[in-house]
């Protein structure tokens, strides 16, 4: 794995912009950051938890965990809204985890969030719960989750995504193949 991003002493600006590359270890987001700017690229969690109930956006962007350990909590009126890259390697995949993961874990998204995602989700061993007022609209989304859960007030358009083999960074071109798929579609 490569070296880790190191870890600003500050994580409260009011927009924190983030670049691709290995991110470790616990990071908080303050209160008053109120936008996560990615820019496209390929974002590996190793053992890393992103902690914020800011608005994370971006386009062209890939997030990869590499454990079950690694996850993004968000909280409050936080929200997601990123885009899979539509060209290379990584095309059509917004969220995936290496495929060697046998633990079942859990994801949350709190609050009041409003999302907005295009591509492939691949988490299969995950619970994925979604708590409070969320909403999420999708051109084209799949989940590969173990469980979803949608706890409270939800408003979901989503239409299906065609997904294609997952490669883990570094695999040498190595794909596994998705099995089990949630598919949500516009009634």
């Amino acid at each position: 794995m490569a070296n880790c991003k190191p870890k600003p002493n500050n994580l409260k600006n009011s927009t924190e912009h983030l670049t691709p590359g290995t991110y470790c270890g616990e990071w908080k987001f303050k209160g008053s950051v109120s936008k996560i700017e990615l820019a496209p690229g390929t974002y590996v969690f190793n053992n890393a938890t992103w902690v914020t109930n800011a608005d994370i956006r971006g386009t062209d962007v890939t997030i990869y965990f590499n454990d079950k350990d690694s996850e993004i909590v968000l909280n409050g009126q936080g929200s997601l809204s990123l885009s899979a890259p539509t060209a290379g390697t990584y095309e059509g995949i917004v969220m995936y985890e290496n495929p060697g993961i046998t633990q079942l874990s859990s994801m949350k998204v709190n609050g009041g969030s409003g999302e907005i995602m295009s591509g492939l989700i691949y988490l299969p061993s995950r619970d994925m719960t979604w708590n409070g007022n969320s909403s999420l609209n999708a051109d084209k989304l799949t989940m590969v989750l173990n469980s979803l859960v949608l706890l409270g007030t939800t408003d979901w358009k989503v239409e299906p995504f065609e997904s294609k083999g997952i490669q883990a960074p570094g695999s040498g071109g190595t794909t596994e193949q998705v099995f089990r798929t949630v598919r949500l579609t516009p009634n």
